[in-house]
């Protein structure tokens, strides 16, 4: 039994067993899904995080980017989660029971939600971009029809998958104690009715919304072709930038159409062999090859933005200098702290009766704070240093010399108030 989830949900048990596998083999199949895993983790993450804080980004076409995000997170927590659990034991074994069924159930739900999202989402995208170019003075989407289309593509998506609440079940197959995830559709035939559902499935879900997008952005293709070879561009609302722009756009939206199409089409070949080939099973590199390739498309998505973006592209670039210069700071100084505590601790101020230096940064450590009632200021020092209260009058120059003078400070608050700001004098 292979327990690569495919397409329509159906797991052949009787037909595939699952393979022998040496403990390199499963080493480096386990390894090549955890790899697939953490790319598609934070790729996806950084997505929602980017279009979140980027305000240039909170349009039709980014928020569908994001509901496809949400589908591929969805594969990635579930369904990778469980190909990694049986690339590791090395088997697909399910349990008896209603938890089998619910796990059994839920995991083939959970994949084919996700996949009907996604393809689902690439052509609300495709529509949208080809009314944006074709008519620009006209606005068909708008961010509230948009919000209400994401709902939407999620309750189609599980509306498709209801029959698999019915046919698919936890079955202890061989007799020996081992249940499996199998699918039975008594009282009708399961091999036609397999073979009917894999047919509509491919149909609904790949072949025919692909047809649709391609005829969509060939005219699209076309469209900017006509326009820029008569160089009409300019007159019909299209500046040089947004030109560009749109050019990027669309480039990236097709390039994440054809990565959809390449990955998810070895799963459904493996599909129509295992169905309609019933004498023979899918060569293991097929089961095993497909299935991660179908996943990896998870992961290729938020690549693709980024290659091809330049907003996606510019925040990666500022999150990657920003771990360079934090794991910079922290190999230099392994504590945590920029500056030496003890070497601060340690200065002396130039008065001939020897005080020790006032702390004026402060540090996450205990120390003493000591009030100096004339500058209206407070020093920080040191637990070591025993100042008596005749030293006020060094201390308070020694804060003046940081914070200004107590008639400074006042004369500041004045005018904070005189403009309207209710500032504490405390905070100067």
């Amino acid at each position: 039994m292979n327990n690569a989830i495919n397409g329509s949900g159906a797991d052949t048990s009787s037909a595939c067993p699952f393979p022998s596998l040496s403990s390199f083999q499963q080493f480096l199949r386990a390894s090549s899904v955890l790899l697939v895993f953490t790319i598609s983790l934070i790729g996806n993450i950084f997505i929602l995080y980017v279009v979140k804080r980027n305000t240039k980004l909170h349009t039709v076409t980014h928020f569908l980017i994001v509901n496809l995000a949400g589908a591929d997170l969805l594969i990635t927590f579930v369904n990778m989660t469980v190909l990694f659990k049986t690339e590791v034991v090395g088997n697909d074994e399910a349990f008896g029971g209603i938890g089998g069924d619910v796990y059994c159930v839920g995991l083939i739900v959970v994949l084919n939600v996700s996949v009907s999202c996604s393809i689902f989402n690439l052509t609300v995208i495709a529509v949208e971009r080809f009314c944006s170019i074709m008519f620009p003075f006209k606005r068909v989407f708008t961010l509230k029809l948009a919000k209400a289309i994401m709902v939407g593509i999620w309750v189609a998506s599980f509306s498709i998958t209801i029959p698999f609440f019915f046919h698919i079940k936890v079955k202890d197959y061989y007799g020996d104690g081992v249940f499996y995830c199998v699918e039975d559709w008594s009282p009708l035939d399961t091999v036609t009715a397999s073979q009917v559902f894999q047919i509509v499935f491919f149909s609904l879900l790949y072949a025919c919304p692909l047809l649709f997008i391609l005829v969509l952005y060939l005219s699209i293709g076309v469209h900017l072709w006509k326009r820029q070879a008569q160089r009409e561009i300019s007159s019909l609302g299209y500046s040089p930038g947004r030109k560009r722009m749109t050019m990027q756009v669309t480039k990236m939206l097709v390039a994440s159409v054809v990565a959809f199409a390449l990955c998810w089409l070895p799963q459904h070949v493996t599909l129509f062999i295992n169905y309609f080939m019933l004498d023979r099973c899918p060569p293991e590199f097929l089961w095993f090859g497909g299935t991660l390739l179908a996943y990896t498309n998870s992961a290729m998505n938020p690549i693709i933005y980024v290659a091809f973006h330049s907003e996606y592209r510019k925040q990666c670039k500022l999150i990657l200098t920003r771990c360079h210069h934090l794991c910079t700071r922290l190999s230099k100084n392994p504590t945590g702290n920029s500056l030496n505590l003890d070497s601060e601790r340690s200065r002396k101020t130039k008065n001939d009766k020897g005080l020790n230096v006032v702390t004026v940064l402060s540090f996450k450590q205990k120390r003493e704070e000591v009030a100096a009632p004339e500058t209206g200021c407070n020093i920080t020092l040191d637990p070591e240093a025993q100042l008596g209260n005749d030293n006020f009058v060094s201390l308070s120059e020694i804060c003046d010399r940081y914070t200004g003078s107590d008639e400074l400070r006042k004369k500041t608050y004045s005018s904070h108030l005189d403009a309207g700001e209710g500032r504490d004098l405390s905070s100067f």
